[in-house]
């Protein structure tokens, strides 16, 4: 992924939902 190009859209909900997911998991673990 080249820094010149903007984030594309399903890559950028990609990395919401798998950042979530990881909180999500954090957080009912604990």
């Amino acid at each position: 992924m080249s820094g010149e190009e903007p984030l594309d859209c399903n890559e950028l909900v990609e990395l919401v939902t798998d950042y979530l997911d990881g909180t999500l998991d954090l957080t009912t673990r604990a």
